[in-house]
Protein backbone atom coordinates (compact mmCIF):
# COMPACT_ATOMS: atom_id res chain seq x y z
CA UNK A 1 0.00 0.00 0.00
CA UNK A 2 2.94 2.38 0.72
CA UNK A 3 3.70 2.59 -2.90
CA UNK A 4 0.32 3.99 -4.22
CA UNK A 5 -0.23 7.87 -4.80
CA UNK A 6 -2.68 8.52 -2.39
CA UNK A 7 -0.85 6.76 0.48
CA UNK A 8 2.15 9.03 -0.36
CA UNK A 9 -0.63 11.46 -0.72
CA UNK A 10 -1.18 11.20 3.13
CA UNK A 11 2.10 9.88 4.28
CA UNK A 12 4.63 10.71 2.44
CA UNK A 13 5.59 13.00 -0.68
CA UNK A 14 2.64 15.30 -0.90
CA UNK A 15 4.33 17.03 -4.10
CA UNK A 16 5.57 13.82 -5.76
CA UNK A 17 1.70 11.92 -5.45
CA UNK A 18 0.18 14.90 -6.93
CA UNK A 19 2.30 15.66 -9.69
CA UNK A 20 2.09 11.85 -10.42
CA UNK A 21 -1.56 12.36 -10.62
CA UNK A 22 -1.73 15.30 -12.71
CA UNK A 23 0.92 13.81 -14.95
CA UNK A 24 -1.80 11.13 -15.98
CA UNK A 25 -4.35 13.18 -16.00
CA UNK A 26 -2.49 15.51 -18.71
CA UNK A 27 -1.83 12.19 -20.43
CA UNK A 28 -5.74 10.62 -20.24
CA UNK A 29 -7.70 13.95 -19.59
CA UNK A 30 -10.80 11.38 -18.32
CA UNK A 31 -13.55 11.65 -16.21
CA UNK A 32 -11.38 9.48 -13.66
CA UNK A 33 -8.20 11.16 -13.96
CA UNK A 34 -10.50 14.26 -13.65
CA UNK A 35 -11.69 13.57 -10.18
CA UNK A 36 -9.12 11.57 -9.18
CA UNK A 37 -6.63 15.00 -9.60
CA UNK A 38 -9.15 17.21 -8.01
CA UNK A 39 -10.25 15.23 -5.54
CA UNK A 40 -6.80 15.09 -4.08
CA UNK A 41 -6.67 18.55 -4.27
CA UNK A 42 -9.87 19.03 -2.48
CA UNK A 43 -8.11 16.06 0.42
CA UNK A 44 -4.80 18.32 0.65
CA UNK A 45 -7.09 21.66 1.30
CA UNK A 46 -5.68 23.34 -2.04
CA UNK A 47 -8.97 24.45 -2.94
CA UNK A 48 -8.10 27.16 -5.33
CA UNK A 49 -6.07 24.68 -7.10
CA UNK A 50 -9.00 22.58 -6.81
CA UNK A 51 -11.41 24.96 -7.91
CA UNK A 52 -9.14 26.30 -11.32
CA UNK A 53 -8.99 22.15 -12.11
CA UNK A 54 -12.42 21.46 -11.79
CA UNK A 55 -13.70 24.85 -14.02
CA UNK A 56 -11.49 23.50 -16.59
CA UNK A 57 -12.98 20.31 -16.89
CA UNK A 58 -16.32 21.71 -16.56
CA UNK A 59 -15.11 24.42 -19.85
CA UNK A 60 -13.76 21.53 -21.69
CA UNK A 61 -16.43 19.08 -21.45
CA UNK A 62 -19.56 21.72 -20.78
CA UNK A 63 -22.82 20.26 -19.48
CA UNK A 64 -21.18 16.72 -19.06
CA UNK A 65 -20.93 15.62 -15.74
CA UNK A 66 -22.56 17.07 -12.49
CA UNK A 67 -19.06 15.77 -10.59
CA UNK A 68 -17.46 18.32 -11.90
CA UNK A 69 -19.67 20.99 -10.75
CA UNK A 70 -19.63 19.62 -7.26
CA UNK A 71 -16.38 19.49 -6.69
CA UNK A 72 -15.93 23.38 -8.19
CA UNK A 73 -18.16 24.33 -6.14
CA UNK A 74 -16.98 22.46 -2.93
CA UNK A 75 -14.10 24.46 -3.32
CA UNK A 76 -16.03 27.92 -3.50
CA UNK A 77 -17.76 26.89 0.01
CA UNK A 78 -14.26 25.87 1.37
CA UNK A 79 -12.62 29.41 -0.24
CA UNK A 80 -15.63 31.45 1.94
CA UNK A 81 -17.73 32.17 -1.41
CA UNK A 82 -20.70 30.57 -0.48
CA UNK A 83 -22.95 32.25 -3.48
CA UNK A 84 -20.25 31.36 -5.88
CA UNK A 85 -20.64 27.75 -4.70
CA UNK A 86 -24.60 27.95 -4.51
CA UNK A 87 -24.25 28.81 -8.01
CA UNK A 88 -21.48 26.66 -9.07
CA UNK A 89 -23.86 23.90 -7.95
CA UNK A 90 -27.41 24.85 -9.49
CA UNK A 91 -24.94 25.00 -12.73
CA UNK A 92 -24.19 21.23 -11.88
CA UNK A 93 -28.48 20.24 -11.95
CA UNK A 94 -27.94 21.02 -16.14
CA UNK A 95 -25.40 18.41 -16.86
CA UNK A 96 -26.23 15.21 -19.16
CA UNK A 97 -24.46 12.52 -16.38
CA UNK A 98 -25.75 12.25 -12.93
CA UNK A 99 -26.39 9.70 -10.40
CA UNK A 100 -29.74 7.55 -11.32
CA UNK A 101 -32.26 9.62 -9.51
CA UNK A 102 -30.38 12.87 -10.56
CA UNK A 103 -29.87 13.79 -6.33
CA UNK A 104 -26.46 14.05 -5.71
CA UNK A 105 -26.78 17.91 -6.73
CA UNK A 106 -30.13 18.96 -5.09
CA UNK A 107 -28.69 16.87 -1.63
CA UNK A 108 -26.05 19.40 -1.54
CA UNK A 109 -28.11 22.44 -2.57
CA UNK A 110 -30.41 21.06 0.64
CA UNK A 111 -26.71 21.37 2.88
CA UNK A 112 -26.61 24.71 1.01
CA UNK A 113 -30.10 26.06 2.06
CA UNK A 114 -29.36 24.97 5.53
CA UNK A 115 -26.36 26.65 5.66
CA UNK A 116 -27.01 29.53 3.93
CA UNK A 117 -30.68 30.28 3.67
CA UNK A 118 -30.30 33.54 1.97
CA UNK A 119 -28.28 32.34 -1.09
CA UNK A 120 -30.56 28.85 -1.67
CA UNK A 121 -34.25 29.17 0.32
CA UNK A 122 -35.68 26.16 1.60
CA UNK A 123 -38.77 26.18 -0.18
CA UNK A 124 -36.47 25.61 -3.70
CA UNK A 125 -34.56 23.26 -1.78
CA UNK A 126 -37.41 21.36 -1.02
CA UNK A 127 -39.66 21.35 -4.08
CA UNK A 128 -35.85 20.35 -5.99
CA UNK A 129 -35.68 16.90 -3.64
CA UNK A 130 -39.48 16.50 -3.91
CA UNK A 131 -39.94 16.43 -7.59
CA UNK A 132 -36.21 14.23 -7.79
CA UNK A 133 -37.45 12.04 -4.73
CA UNK A 134 -40.46 10.89 -6.42
CA UNK A 135 -39.13 9.86 -9.93
CA UNK A 136 -38.74 6.19 -10.13
CA UNK A 137 -34.95 5.40 -9.32
CA UNK A 138 -34.82 7.74 -6.44
CA UNK A 139 -36.15 4.06 -5.15
CA UNK A 140 -32.58 2.88 -5.39
CA UNK A 141 -29.40 5.08 -3.41
CA UNK A 142 -29.02 7.47 -2.76
CA UNK A 143 -32.77 8.03 -2.97
CA UNK A 144 -33.24 7.52 0.96
CA UNK A 145 -31.13 10.36 2.01
CA UNK A 146 -34.35 12.93 -0.03
CA UNK A 147 -37.13 11.18 2.02
CA UNK A 148 -35.07 11.56 5.33
CA UNK A 149 -34.50 15.11 4.41
CA UNK A 150 -38.42 15.45 3.18
CA UNK A 151 -39.75 13.70 6.46
CA UNK A 152 -40.94 10.92 4.87
CA UNK A 153 -38.66 7.81 6.59
CA UNK A 154 -36.89 8.50 10.29
CA UNK A 155 -33.76 7.72 10.58
CA UNK A 156 -33.40 4.33 11.10
CA UNK A 157 -35.27 4.50 8.11
CA UNK A 158 -32.34 6.13 6.75
CA UNK A 159 -29.59 3.97 8.54
CA UNK A 160 -31.87 0.53 7.44
CA UNK A 161 -31.52 1.62 3.63
CA UNK A 162 -27.54 1.87 3.83
CA UNK A 163 -27.46 -1.84 3.47
CA UNK A 164 -25.41 -3.14 0.05
CA UNK A 165 -23.49 -5.93 -1.36
CA UNK A 166 -20.18 -4.71 -0.71
CA UNK A 167 -18.25 -3.28 2.28
CA UNK A 168 -17.25 -0.55 0.08
CA UNK A 169 -20.78 0.61 -0.80
CA UNK A 170 -22.40 -0.02 2.49
CA UNK A 171 -19.38 2.52 4.27
CA UNK A 172 -20.23 4.67 1.97
CA UNK A 173 -23.72 5.11 2.42
CA UNK A 174 -23.53 4.96 6.39
CA UNK A 175 -20.82 7.80 5.49
CA UNK A 176 -23.46 10.02 3.24
CA UNK A 177 -26.54 9.19 5.81
CA UNK A 178 -24.33 10.29 8.69
CA UNK A 179 -23.26 13.78 6.90
CA UNK A 180 -26.99 14.65 6.35
CA UNK A 181 -28.08 13.57 8.98
CA UNK A 182 -26.29 16.26 10.64
CA UNK A 183 -27.12 18.51 7.94
CA UNK A 184 -30.62 18.15 9.58
CA UNK A 185 -29.63 18.27 13.00
CA UNK A 186 -28.34 21.92 11.90
CA UNK A 187 -31.86 22.64 10.53
CA UNK A 188 -33.59 21.48 13.77
CA UNK A 189 -31.55 24.10 15.58
CA UNK A 190 -29.08 21.57 16.74
CA UNK A 191 -25.69 23.19 16.12
CA UNK A 192 -23.78 20.62 18.62
CA UNK A 193 -24.84 17.90 16.92
CA UNK A 194 -24.05 18.96 13.38
CA UNK A 195 -20.22 19.90 14.69
CA UNK A 196 -20.44 16.06 15.44
CA UNK A 197 -21.65 14.61 12.76
CA UNK A 198 -19.27 16.84 10.70
CA UNK A 199 -16.33 15.79 12.66
CA UNK A 200 -17.18 12.20 12.14
CA UNK A 201 -17.55 12.36 9.00
CA UNK A 202 -14.15 14.67 8.73
CA UNK A 203 -12.35 11.55 10.16
CA UNK A 204 -10.19 9.55 7.42
CA UNK A 205 -8.03 6.59 8.23
CA UNK A 206 -6.02 3.94 6.09
CA UNK A 207 -9.89 1.70 5.99
CA UNK A 208 -11.20 4.29 3.98
CA UNK A 209 -8.33 3.81 0.97
CA UNK A 210 -8.60 0.73 -0.95
CA UNK A 211 -6.07 -1.76 -0.14
CA UNK A 212 -5.12 -2.32 -3.71
CA UNK A 213 -5.23 0.74 -5.45
CA UNK A 214 -4.98 2.86 -2.45
CA UNK A 215 -7.93 5.19 -3.94
CA UNK A 216 -10.18 7.48 -1.51
CA UNK A 217 -13.51 5.07 -1.88
CA UNK A 218 -16.32 5.78 0.52
CA UNK A 219 -15.52 9.22 0.74
CA UNK A 220 -15.01 10.11 -2.43
CA UNK A 221 -17.46 13.17 -2.66
CA UNK A 222 -17.98 16.88 -2.13
CA UNK A 223 -19.52 16.23 1.17
CA UNK A 224 -15.75 15.52 2.83
CA UNK A 225 -14.71 19.03 1.97
CA UNK A 226 -17.88 20.00 3.69
CA UNK A 227 -17.85 18.56 6.42
CA UNK A 228 -13.96 19.11 7.54
CA UNK A 229 -14.42 22.88 6.27
CA UNK A 230 -17.86 23.01 8.57
CA UNK A 231 -16.03 20.76 11.57
CA UNK A 232 -12.96 23.40 11.37
CA UNK A 233 -15.29 26.68 11.11
CA UNK A 234 -17.33 25.62 14.21
CA UNK A 235 -14.14 24.47 16.41
CA UNK A 236 -11.84 28.05 15.42
CA UNK A 237 -15.25 29.81 16.71
CA UNK A 238 -15.34 28.03 19.80
CA UNK A 239 -11.97 28.54 19.98
CA UNK A 240 -12.14 32.26 19.73
CA UNK A 241 -15.04 32.33 22.07
CA UNK A 242 -12.99 30.52 24.47
CA UNK A 243 -10.31 33.21 24.32
CA UNK A 244 -12.55 35.79 24.64
CA UNK A 245 -12.15 38.34 27.68
CA UNK A 246 -14.36 37.49 30.08
CA UNK A 247 -16.53 40.53 31.95
CA UNK A 248 -15.73 42.03 34.88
Amino acid sequence: MQDNLWYQLRHGSREWALERMAAAYRQKPDAANIMQLGSALLLVEDYDAAWHHFQQAIQTYRWSMDSFHLGAGAADWCLVRREAAVAEWDRGLRCGYSDPARLNVPLVLYFASVLAPDLYPDVDARILLIKRADHAMAQYWPGPIAQYLLGRIDEAGLMSACVATSKWDFAHRHWVAGFYIGVREYAKGKVSKFAEAMQKASDLSDEDFDPKSGTLRAKFRPELSLARFEAGRIAAKRDDEGCAPQSA
